[in-house]
């Protein structure tokens, strides 16, 4: 038989195949159901909290003050008729977004806000006036100041910014509604200042538009006196230049028809370069000695031209006709062809014509052209000076009829500002007054005590969610697969009464038990896994001392030896604890003996008959413990115990305690690793377990110990069906049968 470190182990490709079923098994896992099994088990610390945190709401919900609200009602007027418009002395009001959202800002003005202040004296209101109303801080506060020293330009800024913070004032949707609304302690100041409000609203804009009234009738009668010297002034200059001119007639008035007559000859000699721009074109197309003289339009298309080309084509089809009958030598023949060549001769006398028409009306069109021009520069002439007396004239005239109209719209304006200066329509008016409210607005108190109450709950969840990470442990059989990504070989229940006292000996005291039956599932797990090695050497490991290892262990032997030859190791060697768990003497020599060379295989090994078992104790306790595992004799030890048992279970230290498991495993077919549930951080169990597969040492799987059932069922929906399955009386009755 090869030893086992000769044995070649593929772990990663084992690993693999189980990793990604455990991702599978992991993905299939529902959060949500994941977090309801949380709730329920930190339920009593959530529901405390969330009961304190209530508490303190409604404890603070008491102390809240009571704020009334009152709110009054403004209609804006924006398209009511006045008596005489006036809008154009002073910005008049229009009914656009813009407009409604500058009466809402004027409603929370300063102006407006200081004289409800004033009107109700709210500088004397204990809520309002900082030298009454101080806190309790700032009374603490050494350099805070005396209340008596403010000044009153302080006092007003402070009673103005709690008076702003009180006001709101919003645009009703899709009208031409205001609601002007004011918060207080006191309900009934609530409404006096709502309504006060809205009315100095009305007032401030009644008094601002009689001021403004009166401004621009003051300065209208003031531009009035001076519109009206100038308006004389320029009256004056007018005739004056009229008189100095000698014009009778108004404007615009030539003598005789000078001005007609210049009209006509601007028309005619318009018309005049038209009809010689047309000319020349014509006469640049035809005139020199070019061959396409004679196609253009203006030559090709004349009536005696084309009746010219009608002659020659039908001489043309003439000689044709007598040539094809009586031949090119006939005396017929010879008279067509003159017939042709006088018809051609004639076609180019008439189209020469026609181009010689074509330059004389050319020249024509010129001379007519340049009469034209000499006698519209010559009416020019004697209109210069005429034209010159006009335009001062005229310029004098504008000046005195816009004088004139200016005048007339001050006067006008003047008449109608005096007229309406005592009489102004309101901008607004209250159309629903504030009253008393009966019921405070704010604070919601049964709302904020439900708001508390939710963010107790809601913070207990959070509290148990970070607790539930800061004990990052293994609670059900599902996280042992779900956060270690490694099979779970069996979940041993936790002992108690009988079975607690003597749990090394449930597999002999208890056979019919879930803890002996959990036993057998780890030895059938095993078994499977070795089915190919004779002699199998099974270790037994933990994360830390307490997990349960040795019991499981001491069982898992107990178990196998009913049917094989089994030897149990305590390699523990510096808290060994088998002999003592199963009642050995205690100076019994063991495997540090036989490692160290002081003992041979037969004096270490105690076969237990009572238990069928035989049991190789740590013997006497050395510090150097880690040498004898390391040297070569452990090697050799395990070799010859081989050829000796069926099967050898070793018990190894913990092993966040020390690294003698590492140097163990290497010698094993495998391990077995304990896991405490509800105890072990997991980070550390993850920690060891890839340091013992880093090792090449192949781990069948994992043993959840002590394991709460019926906790995990209530919190994690775990359940056993063992006692459903009736095993545990089944075994007992056949026993008691055989017996």
């Amino acid at each position: 038989m090869n030893p086992p470190s000769t044995r070649p182990r593929s772990v990663s490709s084992v690993a693999r195949p189980q990793r990604d079923l455990f991702q599978m098994a992991r993905a299939a896992t529902p959060t949500l159901i994941r977090l309801w099994r949380m709730l329920l088990l930190h339920k009593v610390m959530i529901l405390s909290i969330a009961a304190l945190v209530t508490l303190a709401a409604m404890f603070i919900v008491s102390q809240l003050t009571p704020i009334y609200r009152a709110a009054a009602t403004v209609l804006i007027e924006s398209n009511k008729n006045k008596v005489v418009s006036i809008d154009e002395v002073y910005n008049g009001l229009s009914g656009n977004r813009e407009y409604f959202q500058t009466q809402v800002d004027f409603l929370r003005s300063r102006e407006v806000a200081m004289r409800v202040i004033r009107q109700l004296q709210l500088s004397e209101n204990p809520e309002f006036d900082p030298r009454q109303n101080r806190s309790w801080l700032s009374a603490l506060w050494p350099f805070s100041g005396s209340g008596d020293e403010m000044t009153p330009v302080a006092v007003d800024a402070a009673v103005l910014s709690r008076f702003q913070r009180q006001l709101s004032v919003s645009q009703m949707r899709m009208s031409q509604l205001i609601e002007v609304a004011f918060e207080s302690p006191d309900p009934e100041l609530a409404s006096k200042v709502a309504n006060a409000v809205a009315d100095q609203y009305i007032r401030a804009d009644l008094d601002a538009r009689f001021d403004m009234t009166q401004k621009a009738n003051t300065w209208l009668t003031e531009r009035l006196s001076v519109l009206k010297d100038k308006l004389d002034f320029s009256e004056k200059a007018l005739q004056a230049y009229r008189d100095e001119a000698g014009i009778v007639e108004g404007r615009n008035t030539a003598p005789g028809s000078a001005g007609r007559q210049l009209e006509e000859l601007q028309q005619r000699l318009i018309q005049a370069k038209v009809a010689r721009q047309q000319a020349e074109q014509i006469y640049n197309q035809v005139r020199g000695n070019s061959p396409n003289r004679y196609q253009v339009p203006a030559v090709f298309n004349n009536q005696t031209v084309v009746r010219a080309r009608e002659i020659e084509t039908a001489a043309s089809a003439r000689l044709a006709e007598i040539a094809q009958k009586v031949g090119t030598a006939h005396p017929q023949y010879q008279a067509a062809q003159n017939e042709l060549s006088n018809a051609r001769q004639n076609t180019q006398r008439q189209s020469d014509a026609v181009i010689a028409s074509i330059a004389k009306e050319y020249e024509v069109t010129v001379a007519t052209e340049r009469a034209l021009d000499d006698s519209l520069n010559k009416a020019r002439g004697s209109l210069q000076v005429f034209n010159r007396k006009e335009i001062q004239l005229d310029a004098l005239d504008r000046e005195a009829a816009s004088n004139r109209q200016i005048y007339q719209t001050f006067l006008s304006r003047t008449k109608e500002t005096g007229a309406t200066a005592d009489f102004l329509t309101p901008i607004a008016r209250i159309i629903d007054p504030a009253v008393t409210p009966l019921k405070p607005s704010k604070p919601p108190k049964p709302q904020l005590v439900l708001l508390g109450a939710l963010v107790g709950l809601l913070l207990g969840v959070v509290v148990a969610s970070l607790r539930e990470r800061m004990t990052h442990v293994i609670r059900s059989s599902d996280d042992v697969q779900t956060l270690l990504e490694r099979p779970l070989l069996a979940a041993l229940p936790l002992l108690s009464g009988d079975q607690r006292e003597r749990a090394n000996f449930v597999q002999i005291d208890h056979p019919g038990s879930q803890y002996a039956e959990s036993i057998r599932t780890v030895l059938t797990e095993v078994q499977l896994a070795t089915i190919e090695q004779a002699h199998p050497v099974i270790a037994f490991t933990s994360t830390l001392p307490g997990e349960g290892k040795s019991t499981l262990a001491i069982n898992f032997a107990l178990e196998q030896a009913r049917t094989k030859r089994v030897l149990l190791i305590d390699l523990d060697l510096r808290r060994p604890t088998v002999a003592s768990k199963l009642g050995l003497p205690r100076d019994t020599r063991g495997a540090a003996d036989l490692l160290a060379g002081r003992a041979d295989v037969n004096q270490c090994i105690l076969h237990v008959e009572s238990l069928k078992l035989s049991v190789m104790p740590a013997g006497k306790i050395r510090l150097n413990a880690h040498e004898l595992i390391s040297g070569p004799r452990f090697a050799d030890m395990l070799d010859t115990l081989q050829n000796s048992f069926d099967m050898i279970v070793i018990d190894t230290p913990p092993m966040q305690v020390v690294s003698d498991v590492l140097l163990i495993a290497t010698r094993c077919s495998g391990s077995i690793y304990v896991v405490k549930s509800g105890d072990t951080p997991v980070p550390l169990i993850r920690r060891n377990l890839e340091r013992l597969e880093a090792g090449g040492t192949e781990v069948f799987g994992v043993v959840l110990n002590a394991h709460d059932y019926k906790r995990a069922g209530r919190y994690y929906g775990e359940y056993s069906a063992f006692t459903k399955y009736g095993y545990e009386s089944t075994y007992q009755n056949s026993g008691a049968a055989a017996q």
